[in-house]
């Protein structure tokens, strides 16, 4: 039972991210800009100064921090779930995604106000991209429920 749940919310997390990250390469490619966050956190590792090992933007390490995270809102989705009863509809799938999406700006924001020399995006149009690509990860996380 519990590794039947263990591996429901792990691949729902996956699967999820997967979907929302290809969103923004999508986007990165019809904007011809930088919206692919694996390679954005990858850069932000990279450009902490005397770090002791220097990483390319395309280093596994953005995509395993950026797939845990998606792991950890699929935990975070069912708690709240559990806690408050609520259902698993398109509309809680977009609710759910829209409020990640706002943390996530403001993660986002963070990182920019506090990085010493942070990667060089349009800001305001990377966090509306990244509301509007969890909502696809909230959505694709409750189909896949």
């Amino acid at each position: 039972m519990i590794m039947t749940i263990l591996f429901s919310v792990i691949s729902i997390g996956v699967l999820a991210t997967l979907t929302m990250t290809a969103f923004s390469y999508g986007v990165s490619y019809f904007t011809h800009s930088n919206m692919k966050e694996p390679q954005l956190i990858n850069l932000f590792i990279r450009r902490i100064p005397s770090q002791p090992f220097k990483i390319g933007k395309e280093h596994v390490l953005g995509w395993v921090i950026h797939v845990l995270i998606g792991i950890f809102l699929v935990v975070i989705f069912n708690f709240c779930r559990h806690i408050f009863n609520i259902p698993i509809t398109l509309v809680s799938g977009i609710i759910f995604g829209s409020i990640a999406g706002v943390i996530g700006v403001c993660f986002w924001q963070l990182g920019f106000i506090i990085h010493p020399h942070p990667p060089s995006v349009e800001r305001k149009k990377y966090y509306l991209h990244l509301i509007f690509a969890h909502i696809i990860f909230g959505i694709t996380m409750v189909l896949l429920m």
